[in-house]
């Protein structure tokens, strides 16, 4: 029901039927000096640290703590604990015990150290009690089997220190218990027995241990790893390739132009002659301004050029002329580009080829 950690002493209870409404009524007391404090809480737990570390007198007392149910106006029965006491001297069920401050070793060829802090210094609870008292430390630390070496630290001085050497073949680590008494040696804390303090040589080499094994943990994790990939690569099979699209269209190109095709004037250079040996066109030649008047079937003639003619649309119809006979009239793109060549385009049809932009 009660523990005690270093300095923290706590008391924990359990109750049957405990409802939101339900509060404990704890106590703590001394048999030589009755009820030391008393709280109404509705936890399970209560710190009673800041009541045992008052006054000396309490701390080397013996105690006890009472907690009782209250309900709706009921009490429960009182449950007691069992005794507890940081004074060794004192018959009770549990001794408290302190806790070593953090203590360091140096060793060198001659002789080993151990310092830590003054536990009057270092514990702010153990100055304000002991403050008016002569209290002092007395410790011993083990270098070995059978081999102690015991040491003296008063209330004023700020670090604890002993010295000794270590027997052959043991290793270079100490550990420390110790009692803080009175002027008089009648009244006495406990300090807990330390786990081993090893050298700073000692822990260095604890490390490097560490670090080499971890990375021959991990080389052999990779190593493992690449196996189990290799081994995987080699036992699973590819995946087939995709099956090729099912195209059972023509996918040739279709011209689906559906637009009107108009009439266009095609105008000679007056300047050029077609040779009569490249091509013979049939042409119509415009003999006035009047469309109906349009003459057909003539012949280019190679010998003879032809001055300022112009040549009619090949086989497309004439459209809408304005009767203004000033009016200029319509030049396509091919007025001022010169025939090159004749083509055959089958079935009797003859085209000439142009050049130029």
């Amino acid at each position: 029901m009660v523990s005690c950690e270093n300095l923290i002493i706590m008391a924990r209870w359990d109750c049957e039927g405990q409802q939101p409404e339900t509060s404990f009524k704890v106590k703590i007391s001394s048999i030589y000096m009755g009820v030391l404090h008393e709280v109404i809480t509705k936890d399970n737990e209560y710190d009673l640290s800041h009541v045992v570390w008052k006054s000396k007198e309490i701390c080397l007392s013996f105690l006890y703590v009472t907690v009782t149910a209250l309900h709706g106006g009921n009490e429960s029965t009182e449950i007691k604990s069992k005794s507890f006491s940081f004074n060794t001297q004192e018959t009770v069920y549990a001794n408290c015990l302190l806790e070593f401050p953090p203590a360091t070793l140096v060793v060198n060829e001659s002789r080993a150290v151990v310092t830590f802090p003054n536990p009057f210094l270092f514990y702010k609870e153990i100055n304000q009690v002991y403050k008016e008292s002569d209290f002092q430390l007395i410790f011993s630390v083990n270098f070995g089997e059978n081999v102690d070496r015991d040491a003296l630290c008063i209330k004023t001085e700020p670090t604890c220190t002993a010295e000794g050497m270590f027997p052959k073949g043991e290793e270079n680590c100490v550990t420390l218990r110790g009692l803080l008494v009175d002027e008089n040696r009648i009244d006495s804390i406990q300090m807990n027995q330390t786990q081993k303090i090893c050298s700073p040589e000692i822990q260095d080499e604890g490390f490097i241990l560490l670090i080499a094994l971890l990375f021959v943990f991990g080389v052999i994790l990779s190593v493992a790893i690449i196996a189990i990939c290799k081994v995987r690569a080699w036992t699973t099979k590819s995946p087939p390739l995709p099956k090729p699209l099912d195209f059972k269209k023509n996918l040739s190109y279709k011209d689906n132009f559906d637009g009107e095709i108009s009439a266009v004037s095609i105008y000679k250079s007056p300047e050029k002659v077609i040779d009569e040996d490249v091509c013979r066109v049939p042409l119509q030649h415009k003999e006035s301004k009047d469309p109906s008047s349009v003459s057909g079937n003539n012949l280019i003639d190679g010998n003879s050029s032809v001055s300022s003619t112009k040549t009619e649309t090949l086989s497309m119809s004439l459209e809408d002329y304005n009767d203004d006979d000033e009016e200029e009239e319509y030049r396509s793109p091919y007025e001022s580009r010169e025939p090159v060549l004749c083509q055959d385009m089958g079935d009797g049809d003859i085209v000439i080829t142009y050049t130029g932009t």
